[in-house]
């Protein structure tokens, strides 16, 4: 089944779910080019949440099952677009994730999983 985790955590009113980042930019003060660092915000994103979660493998049970983990975990991270995956990482992706993230991002993660498994 083909799954895009790159769609933002959305919050329990609808809206994204967002995170601050540092931006640098130089811009001329007093004459003088400096680099001023400012705080902008951007979609906290599943992908990022649940490569990390894999990555981590704490469930994991066996040396397999982390590896599994690790790998699924970079080729989530690193998609653009929609993966394959099998019932098996389906099925690791909600485990994994159930022991780590709070109620509303679980079921999100789920509901994204299992909307590819219906298709």
């Amino acid at each position: 089944m083909k799954v895009n985790f790159n769609v933002a955590f959305k919050n329990f009113d609808g809206s994204d779910i967002t995170e601050p980042y540092e931006v640098v930019e130089k811009k001329i003060v007093d004459g003088k080019e400096m680099e001023v660092t400012k705080t902008d915000y951007r979609p906290k994103m599943i992908s990022v949440m649940v490569a990390s979660v894999l990555f981590i493998g704490k469930e994991c049970k066996t040396v397999e099952e982390k590896m599994t983990a690790f790998n699924l975990s970079q080729r989530i991270y690193k998609a653009k677009g929609a993966i394959e995956i099998s019932p098996e990482d389906a099925v690791l992706i909600k485990r994994l994730t159930a022991e780590s993230l709070i109620a509303g991002a679980y079921a999100q993660v789920a509901n994204l999983v299992e909307d590819n498994i219906k298709k």
